[in-house]
């Protein structure tokens, strides 16, 4: 496979999905092959939910503490957490650094518009927050999202809940935070990843292949490179 070419500018990648797809593992994959080819690789966790302020209230809204929340005004914090995060982002594209986001503005567009049943709600405030992150809070666009997504039954049987242990989940207390736990809810973010348009700065990867057998970790990670490779030409 091709070495990613060598270039002085960032790039931005985003890695988007519902939960329990193998995001986080095919993260770690994709950062450890970039810093292989050499590259300056800086990492990002949204939401970040310990360390700051709004991160700690994103944590306890998602161990239930919060009860229900209305999606426009719960979207406007997890929009926050990227904020506080937009100067460093920025500073290592500055660098020429390539940056990798575990989770984007797409997430807060899909979890979020996943609790609205109407239709035009939910266009108002898929709108909204892309106004807010990208025009406002001036976030930059990513180069590539990576999006992975699987057949409703994925979902509707509960494989997602079957995830390997992550530090960065020490806020749940081994439990599944209360946006894993609506199996409706991820089928619904799913099938908002599953159906985003075609896009030249969007690569969409199943992770089942035709027959409907489960793809190895090995063989995600060569179709994500594959299309690293053929973003960043």
């Amino acid at each position: 496979m091709a070495s990613l070419p060598n270039s002085q500018s960032g790039y931005l990648i985003i890695i988007e999905g519902g939960d329990g797809l193998g995001k986080s593992t095919q993260f770690e994959i994709l950062k450890r092959r970039l810093e292989s080819q050499g590259r300056h690789i800086v990492t990002f966790d949204f939401p970040n939910k310990s360390g700051t302020p709004i991160g700690k209230l994103i944590g306890n809204f998602l161990r239930g503490n919060f009860g229900q929340v209305t999606p426009e005004f719960l979207g406007l914090a997890f929009a926050a957490d990227r904020l506080v995060a937009r100067q460093s982002i920025r500073d290592a594209l500055d660098n020429g650094s390539v940056v990798i986001c575990d989770r984007f503005v797409a997430s807060n567009i899909a979890f979020q518009g996943a609790k609205i049943e109407d239709d035009q709600r939910r266009k108002e405030l898929d709108e909204l927050l892309r106004w807010l992150e990208y025009d406002v809070y001036d976030l930059p666009r990513p180069n590539l999202e990576i999006v992975l997504s699987s057949d409703d039954d994925y979902y509707r049987d509960g494989h997602h809940l079957n995830r390997a242990e992550d530090p960065n989940r020490a806020y749940a207390e081994g439990e599944a935070d209360i946006h894993e736990a609506s199996l409706d809810l991820q089928q619904a973010v799913n099938r908002y990843f599953r159906e985003l348009p075609d896009d030249p700065a969007v690569a969409k990867i199943a992770i089942k292949d035709s027959s409907g057998r489960r793809r190895t970790v090995d063989e995600m990670a060569a179709i994500v490179w594959d299309a690293v490779n053929v973003a960043m030409r």
